[in-house]
């Protein structure tokens, strides 16, 4: 039993506490009742020993004031009236922590002459730094130090840098005057912060942020800051605009935050110690047995859930007078509205005279609070619904359904029916309580939200949304597709064979969908892929939903036939589900409705109301479907002509796994999870890119080089991740020899991978056998993504560019019609993307047309040598074709001047769609080679040979005829001497003159004949540079046009000369 509580001062008990006020009358706090909440909140303001800014939070009435004035007597701990205080609350707290107590008694008989300073502020602070120094000057003058009290007051504080200066002097006086610790409390801070508001003085929070972040710094002596609000600072910025906001949002997190609101069995136990103090009058409930019977009802509604039954007795298994209830609800009430003095304790005060204290009066005593709270999330709109409703209640009784109703949704806690019935008809009137339920739920007052049993306030809405909603299914019910809604509305969930992912080091999945009896004989009707991608060879499971005339035999025999026809998909079929169509149709509606804006027009609250109705019947969706999804005895499970039942989540999922190791079989091993999946991440693909490059480009280096520090910094860890675990790890690439490394042919990779051995080969047999027409890679890259392989995109781009350096072929890339002759990364990705657009085509060339192509890789050569690197030998040819090709000069690449044939060779060569074809088929037609008869492989290449050379010669002998014409305009043919000898004479002859005596054209000539050459070849590049055009650049007029400028440029040269030599500027 719990004891009688001591005789209360309830005229001391319900008066606020004022923490400056009190710090000099001790007796004002002899009735402090400490709670566990209190008692945190003493050790955060009282027993500390780091600096800290805290930020302290509660209603009215919860003890913020008490408690901190409380810990201001026992940190100045100055007189003996403090002392016998503290002595009289410890034993208080002793009864609830005894480490506590005997800390706070330790500080009260400590000999020491330690003292605490606490400067107190209150409410709004016009001059902040003025009143900090007097909050410090009263703290000193309270322990006694009146003379430094006294120079602090003369001391001039006018700006928060005086206040630093004075904080600091503090701690310097830590020896002299016994100061060990200092708070800093600042009560009523939210009316600081309502007046700065109303003064359009927002910005000037910025003082207070500062003390913030300077408290904290304070190292010597351990200060804190608190300030103490009824809510939370960002309540009372509701009219700031938003880079105020974010201000004050920063400003707030610079203090810690404390939450002092009062909960649980302690309070319940001081609001019954002033409930029986005040004498109120006889009790609620007739009897012991009526208040326990009361009490297993609210308990069972989840009412005081966070208490033990045993000690939900104790308090209130007694006849009272106060209503249970009323315990449990005034505290949450009180936090949420109650902003000025009507506190929970005031509110029992003023219940003296009350007969039963029940949630009505609870309404009455917060109605004009609840209706002034406007702020967002404020009660307001609560206030108005019930305002609303009670104008159209008819009995004592329907106010009263109205009145809990209110109160316990404000309370957060879920109105069931059963709870409403209780907590207004209690143990003797529940029948007449029930009977308002009913009525007032019938007229539109109340709402009974049937799926989750719970009562809420109507709103009186006059556009009847029930009718509306019934008009609306009416109109749907004919045409209405569930099947089709529900594939939009819910997300069936997505299942993993997790054995066999781990297995095989992929991610594989099956999908989920709905589907009718009808879409399984026209599978074109399931529309699979009409919301999303759906990624081919996984499968799916097909939920059947059907009617109950169907016959579940014919449904069994249907989903047969179906999954022999497609392996990779699972039917399951449950029993039918009543109403899952009329839900369905119910919520479609609801949506309808929802999107009508001329159901918003006409009552604004309309939207709200609709809301409710969508919450419900979703829930209730969820519900029936979730019987659907989920293993069963019931559920059967059809796969592949068979049928399965699986009755728990374990056999479900080993089940999947061995349906994906039948279904892909010859899935290859490859723990490379972050490319074996179909879309790796934009970092992945990025370092995919360099692994393919370094494949390309650097096959004929052990490992590709990334046993080379430098280059595994050149292509960072993560690109020798997926060489180790892509080629290494997987076996398709190592060493075979003794430092022979090199891509294993498919007979080589390890038995204990049969799955990358068949991919393998199957890649192999792509890549080198010869087909008549070009094969596209969605064949080879779509067999390999189908059963029973299942390989993932992510993988491809690897797989091709290792392909393209392991299998030695006669093939031809193409882009559309296009020759692909240097594959880079970038095509490989391209190729793997749109497969459809890219084809290779391998040829078969026999024994003649392989000695042409040997031949003409001799003729043609490139960079690259056939030592493995590059298996391809037409690709070698392609790129030495094009070396040759970049190298030529552009005379030789247009000029006519060249034989018949060799002009016919040359169009071949420099214009060929690809290697292949060049071979069979244009060289043949270019060499004229009569049908039927075939020119030996020496005869073709030694015609291929001689054009080839006369080709080349065509820029010598421009060379020579460009060289003969600069002898004839420099009329310089003296023998004995090279061309750049005699140029270079005839130069110095003429640049003896001043410079000003030659044209542009002129001194230009001069000084290219004048520079010292290695060869006439270059001196012959340099001058027609510089009268022309680069010799490189030339075509067959170019040499005309050559012979006209060099003449006009040394004509010029003689013309200034013979100036000059008129002029007397004769050297």
């Amino acid at each position: 039993m719990r004891k009688k509580p001591q005789t209360l001062d309830t005229k001391n008990f319900l008066r606020a506490a004022n923490i400056e006020f009190d710090s000099t009358a001790p007796e004002n706090l002899a009735h402090f009742r400490p709670t566990r909440k209190s008692i945190e909140l003493f050790q955060q303001l009282a027993n500390f020993d780091r600096s800290e800014s805290l930020m302290i939070t509660g209603p009215y009435g919860t003890g913020k004031s008490i408690t901190t004035a409380v810990c201001l007597h026992w940190l100045e701990n100055y007189t003996k009236d403090s002392k016998a205080l503290l002595r009289c609350i410890g034993q208080r707290i002793g009864r609830l922590n005894r480490t506590v107590a005997e800390t706070l008694q330790a500080r009260i008989d400590s000999r020491s002459k330690l003292r605490g300073l606490v400067i107190t502020l209150h409410g709004y602070q016009p001059d902040l730094p003025k009143a900090i120094q007097a909050g410090i000057a009263a703290s000193y003058s309270r322990i006694g130090q009146g003379k430094k009290a006294g120079g602090i007051k003369r001391r001039e504080v006018h700006t928060f840098d005086d206040v630093k200066r004075l904080l600091r002097e503090i701690e310097k006086d830590q020896r002299s005057f016994g100061i060990d610790k200092m708070l800093v409390v600042w009560d009523e801070f939210g009316r600081h912060l309502e007046k700065l508001v109303e003064l359009g003085s927002a910005s000037d929070l910025n003082d207070v942020q500062t003390l913030a972040e300077f408290i904290p710094r304070m190292k010597k002596v351990p200060v804190r800051l608190a300030v103490i609000l009824h809510q939370s600072l960002q309540t009372y910025s509701g009219t700031l605009n938003k880079s105020l906001l974010k201000e004050w949002a920063k400003i707030e997190a610079r203090f810690v935050p404390i939450d002092a609101s009062q909960d649980g069995p302690e309070l319940y136990g001081i609001m019954q110690d002033v409930v029986e103090s005040l004498a109120l009058k006889p009790s609620y409930l007739a009897t012991k047995t009526d208040a326990k019977k009361y009490l297993e009802k609210l308990i069972e509604e989840s009412v005081f859930e966070d208490m033990k039954a045993q000690e939900c007795s104790r308090l209130f298994g007694k006849p009272l007078h106060v209503d249970p209830l009323v315990y449990f609800c005034l505290p949450r009430i009180a936090s949420r509205v109650a902003q000025n003095e009507r506190t929970i304790f005031n509110f029992l005060a003023e219940c003296v005279d009350t007969e039963d204290v029940n949630l009505s009066a609870v309404y009455n005593y917060f109605s004009v609070v609840m209706q002034h709270d406007t702020s967002p999330g404020g009660a307001h709109q609560l206030w108005q619904q019930t305002s609303s409703a009670l104008t159209k209640a008819q009995s004592d009784m329907e106010i009263r359904v109205i009145h809990n109703c209110a109160i316990l949704t404000m309370a957060k806690i879920k109105v069931t029916k059963k709870l409403l019935k209780w907590a207004v008809g209690g143990q003797s009137n529940r029948s007449g309580a029930l009977k308002a339920i009913q009525k007032l739920c019938a007229s539109n007052v109340l709402h009974h939200r049937q799926f989750n049993d719970e009562v809420i306030l109507w709103h009186g809405t006059d556009a009847h949304i029930r009718e509306k909603i019934t008009e609306t299914v009416d109109s749907y019910r004919g045409s209405f597709d569930y099947v089709d809604f529900l594939r939009t509305e819910y997300a069936l969930p997505i299942l993993r064979p997790v054995q066999h992912n781990d297995k095989y080091g992929v991610n594989r999945y099956f999908r989920s969908y709905f589907c009718t009896p009808l879409s399984l004989q026209k599978p074109e009707s399931l529309e699979l892929e009409s919301n999303e991608r759906i990624i081919p060879g996984d499968g799916a499971f097909l939920y059947m939903l059907h009617d109950k005339e169907d016959d579940f035999c014919a449904l069994k025999n249907l989903s047969k036939e179906y999954t022999t026809q497609y392996p990779s998909h699972i039917v399951v079929l449950n029993k039918k589900l009543p109403g899952l169509f009329d839900i369905c149709l119910q919520l479609y509606a609801v949506q309808v409705l929802q999107r009508n804006e001329n159901i918003k027009g006409i009552d604004p609250v309309a939207e709200d109301e609709l809301r409710l109705y969508s919450d419900d019947t979703r829930g209730e969706l969820q519900r029936l479907l979730k019987q659907v999804v989920t293993p069963t005895q019931n559920a059967r499970f059809v796969s592949r002509g068979s049928l399965f039942s699986k009755i728990n989540i374990h056999e479900f999922r080993v089940w999947i796994s061995e349906i994906a190791d039948e279904t892909f079989s010859k899935t290859p091993r490859l723990f490379c999870f972050s490319l074996n999946r179909h879309k790796p991440s934009s970092v992945m693909v990025n370092a995919r890119k360099k692994l393919t490059a370094s494949i390309l480009e650097n096959s004929n280096l052990p490992e590709f080089g990334f046993n080379n520090p430098d280059e595994l910094y050149e292509y960072s860890n993560m690109v020798g991740g997926l060489y180790r675990t892509a080629l290494l790890g997987s076996g398709i690439y190592g060493e075979v020899g003794k430092g022979e490394w090199r891509f294993r042919l498919p007979e080589e990779i390890s038995s204990d991978n049969p799955g990358l051995k068949q991919a393998w080969k199957k890649v192999e047999l792509f890549f080198t056998e010869p087909t008549g027409t070009p094969k596209p890679f969605s064949d080879l890259l779509g067999e390999l993504k189908s059963p029973p392989f299942g390989m993932r995109e992510g993988l491809f781009p690897v797989v091709v560019a290792c392909a393209m350096r392991t299998f030695s072929t006669s093939g031809v890339l193409m882009h559309g019609r296009e020759y692909l002759g240097d594959v880079r990364p970038t095509d490989i990705e391209a190729l793997c993307k749109e497969p459809t657009d890219y084809f290779l085509e391998v040829v078969k060339l026999d024994k003649s047309e392989k000695a042409i192509l040997q031949g003409l890789t001799v003729l043609f050569p490139s960079g690259v040598t056939i030592d493995g690197s590059e298996p391809d030998e037409l690709r070698l040819l392609a790129d030495g074709l094009y070396e040759w090709k970049t190298a030529l000069p552009r005379l030789c690449r247009v000029t006519e001047q060249l034989s018949k044939g060799t002009l016919a060779v040359r169009a071949a060569l420099l214009e060929y769609e690809n290697p292949a074809r060049l071979i069979t088929r244009d060289l043949p037609e270019v060499l004229r080679v009569p049908k039927g008869k075939r020119p030996s492989s020496m005869e073709v290449i030694s015609s291929i040979d001689c054009a080839k050379s006369e080709i080349e010669m065509i820029q010598d002998k421009t060379l020579k005829r460009v060289a003969s014409e600069i002898r004839e305009a420099l009329q310089v043919d003296i023998d004995d001497k090279c061309l750049r000898e005699q140029c270079k004479a005839w130069s110095d002859s003429y640049t003896s003159f001043p410079d000003t005596v030659y044209s542009p054209k002129a001194k230009a000539l001069l000084t290219s004949l004048s520079v010292n050459y290695d060869s006439d070849n270059h001196l012959v590049e340099g001058v027609t540079a510089v009268v022309d055009a680069m010799i490189r650049s030339w075509d067959d007029r170019s040499f005309d046009r050559f012979r006209v400028n060099i003449h006009g440029h040394v004509r010029e040269v003689l013309e200034g000369a013979c100036n000059a030599i008129k002029d007397g500027s004769n050297p």
